[in-house]
This record gives C-alpha cells, sequence and structure tokens, in this order.
C-alpha cells in the first residue's frame, strides 16, 4: 500500500472534514463515550485529503461497525481492508470477542452503500445470522396499510405543542426510565429530534409511553421507545407514523429501530410482517487465525 496513506483515530473537531463522506450523520457517534471513527487520508506532501471513513461503536462484548466508506476514485488500493484490519487489531488489544456489522434494507440499497453485502462477507464477516430482535425494521406501505389501529383511548400529546422548557423537562423523565428502548442515552440527541413525530402519553407527571424521532440526514430514525403497556406503545407509534404520513406524504423512509424482543413483537401486532435485515459477524480469535494463515 502507498506510504502516502495515513489512518487516524477522530476526535469531534475532525468532523467537518470528513462531512462528505458520512451522508447519515455517523460522525454523530463521537459525541457519545462508546462511539469512535477512524479516517483515512491521502498525504502527498503538498496537500492533505480524506479518502476513507469508519465509524463504529464499541463495549465490552463487541464493536460494531455501523458506517465503512472510501471515495470512489480511491478505491480498490486497500483502504477499507487497512480500516477492517485496524478496527480488528482494537478488539484484540480490548479483548473485545466479536466484530459485527448490521445491514440495513433500507440503507443497502442506497447509492453509498451497493455492493456492502458482498464486500463485508469477502472479508471474512463469514457468520451470517438473521437479527430476529437486534435489528431495523422498516415501516412499509403504511399508506395503504390496514394493520394500524386508531388507539383514540390513549391521550398523546407531541412536542411540537410543548413548550421549550416542557420538552428538556420531559426528556429528563425519559431518561430515568430503567426499562426503555432508546439508540443513544435521551439527552445525547434533542437538537436532532422532529418535534412533530414524538410523541408522549403522560398521567399527571409519570410517563406512560414515549416514542421520539430524529432526524439522521435524510432518514427519520426512532430514537426512544417505552410504553407501559402494549396499547399505550401502540398509542404513540400510531401517533409518531400517522403525523409522519401526514407531514411527509409517505412513510418509506421511517425506520423503526428495535432492540428488545418485547419491541419487536409489539412492532409486528402494530405493523404486521416487517423486512428483517442481517447482521455479519466475525470473532477476532477467527480473524488472527486467518491472518497467521495468510502470513505463510
Amino acid at each position: 500500500m502507498s506510504n502516502n496513506f495515513r489512518y487516524v483515530r477522530l476526535k469531534t473537531e475532525d468532523v467537518t472534514f470528513f462531512q462528505p463522506m458520512d451522508p447519515f450523520e455517523r460522525l454523530g457517534l463521537l459525541d457519545l463515550y462508546y462511539g469512535f471513527a477512524i479516517g483515512a487520508l491521502f498525504d502527498d506532501g503538498e496537500s492533505i485529503e480524506p479518502v476513507g471513513l469508519l465509524v463504529g461503536t464499541a463495549d465490552e462484548e463487541k464493536i460494531s461497525i455501523e458506517w465503512l466508506v472510501v471515495m470512489p476514485e480511491y478505491q480498490y488500493r486497500g483502504i477499507g481492508e487497512e480500516l477492517l484490519r485496524i478496527v480488528f487489531e482494537m478488539a484484540s488489544n480490548g479483548k473485545i470477542p466479536e466484530v459485527c456489522v448490521a445491514m440495513l434494507p433500507d440503507v443497502t440499497r442506497e447509492k453509498f452503500a451497493r455492493g456492502a453485502k458482498e464486500y463485508f462477507e469477502e472479508r471474512l464477516f463469514t457468520r451470517k445470522e438473521e437479527i430476529g430482535a437486534d435489528t431495523y425494521c422498516q415501516l412499509l406501505d403504511l399508506e395503504s396499510s390496514k394493520t394500524l389501529k386508531n388507539y383514540s383511548d390513549v391521550s398523546c400529546e407531541s412536542f411540537a405543542d410543548m413548550t421549550g422548557s416542557q420538552v428538556r423537562e420531559c426528556i429528563e423523565k425519559l431518561g430515568l426510565i430503567e426499562n426503555a428502548t432508546y439508540s443513544f442515552p435521551p439527552g445525547g440527541f434533542v437538537s436532532k429530534l422532529e418535534p412533530d413525530l414524538c410523541f408522549v402519553s403522560m398521567a399527571h407527571d409519570k410517563v406512560e409511553a414515549a416514542f421520539l424521532v430524529a432526524r439522521m440526514g435524510e432518514i427519520l430514525l426512532p430514537v426512544y421507545y417505552y410504553a407501559k403497556t402494549d396499547d399505550f406503545g401502540m398509542g404513540v407509534i400510531a401517533s409518531s407514523v400517522f403525523a409522519g404520513v401526514s407531514k411527509y406524504g409517505k412513510s418509506k423512509d421511517v425506520l423503526v429501530m428495535a432492540r428488545q424482543p418485547e419491541t419487536v413483537a409489539l412492532a409486528e401486532k402494530l405493523l404486521g410482517s416487517i423486512e428483517r435485515g442481517e447482521m455479519l459477524i466475525a470473532s477476532v480469535k477467527e480473524y488472527e487465525k486467518e491472518k497467521d494463515d495468510d502470513s505463510y
């Protein structure tokens, strides 16, 4: 590989430099303690140009690759493979047993991700599983769907009808609920929330259910869900979906992030069948064995 390529761990101040390669704003994960990003730079001594980007999250059990991209004019030079190698090295050094990639059924059809599934499969990610409860579920054809019901007995309030202080107070309460499902700590996505699509059901000062949606680039992505009962949950979800269809005239870009079995079951009950994604997983030991085999 050319010595002109450098690989660096990115900080929050580097986001603007790599923005052209981040259409879905994955670099926002750098604001969270478990988010990380690695940038590939072309440096010929006269100028520096960003040419590749990998964004992920990490905990003690696994590293999840959320985004990997190489600029078209620099593809087929091993930049993507080197970014993956660095991730496996991070996992090995941190004794993290697995590296995974979640394949999203809606995103893989986008121009930014064509061929992504095959790319990862060819580079060791050989254990393919249906995620089941740990997946992104797309809400399809809601305008013509007969599965959505009117849960009019559940009283919901939109964030769009609240004052700023009321919204902040509500989010503080949501952050104290232990069995909620969310992608980031509730306070971390306030600036990205789509108020018209965020709904909460309250009884006096207690939260009965909440469903919050944020805008990530061109995608509307639910980022928080909690419900005291299924009926309350369906009430806030249905209110959000109907508001989305009313506001945008379509719902194909609305996703549900479901990370718990009960949440998936609720989405299926409300929406009928949903499109499932795949997760490609590789163990660090498997990677290191293959790397050693290649050295002979």
